[in-house]
């Protein structure tokens, strides 16, 4: 679809111009002054772009990058046809894409863009609004509860104060609670 085609495009083409760019500004000798900012972030840059000099870890990027995008691919197709919705791998990449995309607009853990962009998705293929939005939310939910189960176990176990109380692991807690009990 249109839609997907000219973000992408743009985005190809940004990145098409900043490969370009950091080559002549590497290639004539530019290096922005080591204690600023720039100069951190340039160095830092330099260090990243210096491993694709391996043809091993070209090819390893352009073969195994693609794969978890394959996989979600075809996740979102199964998934929604539980949801009663049929969806070509096609179709499950434009709605993959535009939740992507959705996620570049802050709200906290992504709740309402993911959903709208995937309903948007679903909806310009045809595809019944209510069963889209039933499969987008409970889709985003499925990706969301094991980053917060996690995240609440390391808060919880790792030695930081969750909602107000210590972890489990601060020695005060625990000799608190083996005294009471």
């Amino acid at each position: 679809p249109a839609w997907l085609v000219k973000p992408l495009a743009v985005v190809v083409v940004g990145i098409a111009v900043w490969a370009i760019a950091m080559v002549v500004l590497s290639r004539r000798g530019f290096a922005p002054e080591a204690s600023t900012r720039a100069g951190k972030i340039w160095r830092a840059l330099e260090a990243g772009i210096a491993t694709f000099r391996s043809p091993r870890i070209v090819w390893i990027a352009v073969t195994l990058a693609p794969l978890p995008w394959l996989w979600e691919t075809w996740v979102i197709r199964e998934v929604a046809h539980a949801f009663g919705l049929e969806l070509t791998l096609v179709m499950a990449f434009s709605v993959l894409m535009a939740f992507n995309v959705a996620m570049a607009i802050p709200s906290p853990a992504g709740m309402g863009t993911i959903e709208a962009a995937g309903l948007g998705a679903l909806t310009f293929f045809g595809l019944d609004a209510s069963r889209a939005l039933a499969f987008m939310a409970t889709y985003h939910l499925a990706q969301l509860l094991p980053a917060v189960i996690a995240g609440t176990s390391v808060l919880a176990f790792g030695g930081k104060h969750f909602l107000g109380k210590d972890s489990l692991e601060d020695p005060g807690v625990r000799a608190a609670s083996a005294a009471r009990g």
